[in-house]
């Protein structure tokens, strides 16, 4: 068991991913490319889903992760989204946050782009966080202080060290969407990212974030912002070197805040990359 980020609370990584690997065998894999018509709905859009899958896992990790940490509260996606649990209404120390299948709209199409992520926040700040890929068996785990490690399937732990390439941004890649900028703007900003190069889409905060630690990808981009997706991600990135934080002005993220967030490999990059997408559009 190992202190977590020295906020006097003992929760291992190993007991978080056990119960985000158990999550994954029992109710999200047998739902893989295996989903019934009457086990997808749709929330805010047509292409907004939630699946029998998220509600099942986020129901079964929410418990489990109260149980390892009594006393604590948790905010899901899905009881968020049900009415069921209030953003701004948990008044404990410790909160956890759980995108049970982040990426569901790909999970739907029965696509590999998806994950499971779970954040532990300490008096409103952030301290841990999970980002767990059930296809593959593995997990980014970030700390606060101490670094980001990569759970691999074979056993072996790594540190992650992002690759922090510099350049002009033709000759980087990374992920970029726009799905939460004002509508007033929406398509202007979609017609900057299509002059990226090297942008492309992945259609999971996590995946993006995992791209990062895993030194697949330089910058990323995210324009709708909740605590369960954006949480680990901005983490991953801080914990990671990265210069994170809400665009174009540079606020540091904090964990209930809407917005865009934008993380690039140094003040320079990140600042020369909101320079291009808001240049005369704002």
């Amino acid at each position: 068991m190992k202190n977590t980020a020295d906020s006097g609370v003992v929760v291992s990584d190993e007991a978080v991913l056990s119960i985000l690997r158990e999550a994954a065998e029992r109710l999200i894999l047998p739902r893989y490319q295996n989903l019934a018509d009457t086990e997808v709905k749709t929330k805010t859009s047509a292409t907004d889903f939630v699946t029998i899958a998220d509600r099942e896992a986020e129901a079964f990790i929410a418990l489990a992760l109260l149980s390892l940490l009594p006393g604590s509260a948790c905010i899901g996606e899905e009881s968020v989204a049900e009415g069921k649990t209030a953003i701004n209404a948990v008044d404990k120390r410790f909160i956890w946050t759980v995108d049970p299948v982040d990426g569901t709209r790909n999970f739907v199409a029965g696509t590999e782009h998806f994950c499971c992520m779970v954040s532990l926040i300490d008096d409103l700040e952030p301290i841990k966080s999970w980002i767990y890929r059930p296809l593959l068996d593995d997990a980014v785990v970030a700390t606060k202080g101490k670094g980001v490690r990569h759970y691999q399937a074979d056993g072996q732990v790594v540190t992650c060290t992002a690759r922090c390439r510099e350049g002009e941004m033709p000759t980087l890649q990374g992920t970029l969407n726009a799905m939460g900028f004002d509508l007033s703007i929406r398509n202007s900003v979609r017609d900057r990212l299509r002059g990226l190069k090297g942008r492309f889409h992945l259609g999971s905060a996590g995946i993006d974030a995992v791209y990062i630690a895993l030194g697949q990808s330089d910058y990323l981009m995210h324009s709708k912002l909740t605590p369960w997706d954006t949480v680990p991600v901005d983490l991953t990135c801080r914990e990671l070197g990265y210069h994170a934080g809400l665009a174009p002005d540079a606020r540091r993220f904090g964990w209930q805040e809407k917005g865009v967030f934008l993380a690039a490999s140094s003040p320079e990059q990140w600042h020369h990359m909101a320079r291009y997408i808001w240049s005369g559009i704002r």
